[in-house]
């Protein structure tokens, strides 16, 4: 007796805190962003026959192409050497390496938010004599991009509420609160370049054009979320009606089993505890 009075409170318990299961939907964001910023790179390189008089001419025609660049005045101008290296030129001749000299490399990338003046920075470069340009290459600026990422979150789960609206009224339920959210994927516009011809068009000592326009790009954002479905009351009574009787034990016990296994999951009230009761 004392065993299927807790089965009973276990039962009411159960439904005191409602019997739910989930709805799960994904919510999308797509916003289409226009960049705010904008890279170009330079790779200076000279070929000479030691190693000093390699380094020294290299670095003279780096400073100058940054000196040249930074008169410019860009706004939020950024500058970064990413990389610098010498090393021996050999060639292979009459099936051995001959050593040509030393070949220096520094490379110059330059970004700024005057994306209108790119055309201009390349032209510069190239008048220079920079036989290697890359770019230019459109981005997002961090601070704008966690602008639209926070928008996105909003656009997403908004686009989750209502998908998960339409199944439940679809399928005749109520749905509950959120439980669990996840964002399952984000997509950041990644640099690329805007324009391929134009390094080629450095190298061959064309004028780079002078103005240059920019596409915009997607920011894509998918969020899964978990909706409750609350059930209503109309369930209870082919548990409850155990106290009267009208089941046997037998049928009792294998419903309270099926709602304590829900109970556990929801609570983290573990039905096997009850075997362990001194009853």
């Amino acid at each position: 007796m004392k065993l299927i009075t807790l089965v009973f409170l276990s039962v009411n318990l159960l439904f005191a805190v409602e019997l739910e299961q989930g709805i799960k939907v994904v919510g999308t964001c797509k916003q289409k962003v226009k960049p705010d910023m904008v890279s170009l790179s330079f790779m200076v390189e000279t070929l000479k026959q030691s190693v000093k008089e390699s380094t020294d001419f290299a670095n003279k025609e780096y400073n100058a192409l940054l000196t040249k660049i930074k008169s410019l005045k860009l706004k939020n101008a950024q500058f970064e050497t990413y990389e610098y290296n010498t090393s021996p030129h050999r060639v292979y001749e009459n099936k051995k390496h001959i050593l040509k000299g030393y070949k220096t490399r520094i490379g110059l990338k330059v970004s700024t938010s005057e994306m209108d003046k790119a055309g201009q920075v390349l032209q510069l470069g190239s008048e220079m004599g920079q036989n290697f340009i890359d770019g230019p290459f459109p981005f997002i600026s961090d601070e704008k991009f966690k602008r639209h990422y926070e928008k996105c979150l909003v656009v997403a789960s908004k686009d989750a509420q209502d998908k998960a609206q339409v199944l439940a009224k679809s399928l005749g339920v109520s749905m509950g609160k959120a439980f669990n959210i996840n964002e399952v994927s984000l997509t950041r516009p990644q640099l690329r370049p805007e324009l391929g011809m134009l390094g080629a068009m450095a190298k061959s000592n064309s004028s780079a054009p002078a103005n240059i326009e920019f596409g915009k790009s997607d920011i894509v954002m998918q969020l899964e979320v978990y909706f409750t479905i609350n059930y209503t009351s109309k369930m209870a009574p082919s548990i409850q009606s155990c106290s009267k009787t009208t089941l046997s034990i037998e049928s009792c016990l294998s419903l309270s089993v099926i709602a304590l296994n829900g109970l556990e999951s929801r609570t983290g009230i573990k039905s096997s505890s009850c075997s362990r009761v001194n009853l």
